[in-house]
């Protein structure tokens, strides 16, 4: 993803957790971020206990 413009790893620890920082939002699609910022909830989501989950 960090080979369009406007997008560059993040700082600090953007290439350890994959992090971009995005300085154009012109960068990416509407879709493309629908669908990335979906990705994002799915994979906290994920991670929550399971009565957490279900109360979603």
């Amino acid at each position: 993803m960090c080979d369009r413009p406007g997008i560059i790893p993040a700082p600090y620890s953007g290439t350890k957790f994959k992090w971009v920082q995005v300085s154009d939002f012109e960068a990416l699609t509407e879709t493309e971020w629908v669908e990335l910022i979906r990705q994002a909830y799915e994979k906290v989501k994920a991670k929550l206990p399971k009565k957490v989950r279900e109360a979603l």
